[in-house]
């Protein structure tokens, strides 16, 4: 219980700035994540997708 009430102290002291950090720390790692995902769906279809090409896809897919 102690544990659950210092975590809960630790993140009331959060400031706005460390919470939009936070927020694109983990948007940039679900990004990566799906980078990582299709790095290897390329490696394991008959696509033999390059990074280079993956990394282009997830740039046009992020701006539509």
């Amino acid at each position: 219980m102690l544990v659950k009430w210092r975590l809960f102290v630790e993140l009331n002291q959060l400031t706005q700035k460390d919470i939009l950090a936070l927020k694109k720390w983990r948007s940039h790692e679900k990004k990566m994540n799906y980078v990582h995902e299709l790095i290897h769906l390329g490696k394991i279809s008959t696509l033999k997708l390059t990074e280079k090409q993956i990394f282009a896809f997830m740039q046009i897919k992020l701006k539509y």
